[in-house]
């Protein structure tokens, strides 16, 4: 009788641990794009920096405490020192000398850098197929995270482009969709978004919204909520268009568009686009040159100007105070190519190069900053404000015809004695 008991209680546990290696083989991987926090307060952790957003959309910037790691310096990831504003190439070698692009681990050559959650993230392609990898702060454990997309069409799929929010990783793909995924896992998880707008939100020009110049605008993240951006070909032209996706219901609507010259006035990209736009809660803030910053509520779909202005250039938005720079079209965009406006600008254009500084809530003008002293400081072309850290402007020099791009900083604490100077970041 002891021996069957002693049977029975044996074949009980077995199968008790059949069932649980059944359940552990059979479990699916969490692969939610429910976000790991919700709600419209800024967490400096696993929230999307808007500020470092630079007016292509791009980060190539991203602040910690200690210093600045930068992505534009040759294809190499530097970090700059607050304290001595020493440059060094993030690498854990020893003894390497940073001339191998195959082995120096410092080489990310990318466009786009993010910093979530203690650790910085970067895409590029590799063998054909396009990643996001991770590096930690000290350069080590530097890896391939995800698959983004296998045999993308790099001119239809910006090879850099993608946010990280919440958990969340968002990004285009060559077929024009916006595709999302949890952070870490398998691409065959991602799931297309924004498809209840896709059909009117995939075109900008005749070009799928991926082509690598318009992604590189579209994607931005503000609390529940992801916007999508992109220029709608309209019977009677192009019509800029904000589209956004509800974190949380997992669904999508289309929220705004430019108006029209009937209800703003003309600018000089009337009916088209605005140059420079900022998103915080129920609000768009959208700068169209020559005609003010205006506001959207996206509550009372009411638009009201905010700053009365004629100022003409590039706008950008820190959620405090608005930057007009008119030093963005200095170069191959208006001219043939392998020709600088260099060759034909005048003394008095170039004095007249700065940002024009207001407050968005007052529509007070704050201050003026000149950089014409910065002009000859090599053969750049366009000069585009690169983002904003805890207290700086950063100031992107084109470097189309003099090599790679060059970054200068100045205060934007104190507008009023704001200088532009050269940073380390491309040392």
């Amino acid at each position: 009788m002891k021996k069957k008991k002693i049977l029975i209680i044996g074949g009980v546990l077995v199968a008790l641990i059949l069932v649980i290696i059944l359940i552990t083989a059979t479990k699916k991987e969490d692969v939610s794009l429910t976000p790991i926090i919700t709600g419209a307060e800024y967490n400096e952790n696993y929230d999307y920096n808007k500020l470092m957003m630079n007016i292509n959309g791009t980060q190539q910037v991203v602040e910690t405490e200690d210093g600045y790691y930068s992505s534009a310096g040759g294809g190499y990831l530097y970090f700059i020192d607050k304290k001595t504003g020493k440059a060094t190439i993030v690498c854990n070698l020893p003894n390497c000398n940073h001339e191998n692009y195959e082995t120096c681990p410092g080489y990310i050559n990318t466009n786009e850098l993010h910093l979530y959650d203690g650790k910085l993230y970067y895409s590029r392609s590799y063998e054909g197929a396009r990643y996001v990898w991770s590096i930690d702060l000290d350069g080590n454990n530097k890896k391939r995270v995800q698959m983004l997309e296998d045999n993308y069409n790099y001119y239809f799929a910006d090879n850099d482009s993608f946010i990280i929010h919440r958990g969340i990783v968002y990004y285009p793909i060559s077929t024009g969709e916006i595709m999302a995924n949890k952070l870490g896992a398998d691409m065959k998880n991602a799931v297309a978004i924004f498809k209840e707008v896709q059909d009117e939100a995939k075109f900008m020009n005749g070009m799928q919204v991926a082509h690598s110049n318009v992604a590189r605008q579209m994607l931005y993240a503000d609390g529940d909520y992801i916007y999508l951006r992109a220029i709608i070909e309209k019977d009677d032209g192009y019509v800029e268009t904000f589209f956004r996706y509800n974190a949380l219901t997992q669904k999508s609507e289309k929220i705004f568009e430019i108006p029209s010259e009937d209800v703003v006035g003309s600018w000089e990209e009337t009916g088209v686009k605005s140059e420079g736009w900022y998103i915080t809660g129920n609000t768009i803030y959208y700068f169209l040159s020559g005609n003010g910053l205006w506001k959207y509520d996206m509550e009372t779909k009411e638009n009201t100007k905010v700053i009365d202005t004629k100022d003409k250039g590039l706008g950008s938005i820190d959620g405090k105070y608005l930057y007009i720079n008119n030093g963005n079209d200095l170069g191959a965009d208006t001219l043939p190519f392998g020709k600088s406006q260099r060759d034909t600008i005048t003394k008095e254009e170039v004095e007249a190069l700065s940002i024009k500084v207001y407050d968005i809530e007052t529509g007070e003008f704050i201050g003026e900053i000149k950089y014409s002293e910065i002009f000859n400081d090599k053969n750049y072309d366009d000069f585009k404000i690169g983002g904003f850290t805890s207290d700086k402007i950063l100031l992107r020099a084109d470097g189309f015809f003099g090599g790679g791009d060059i970054y200068y900083y100045a205060s934007r604490t104190d507008i009023k004695n704001a200088k532009f100077e050269k940073t380390n970041f491309n040392d």
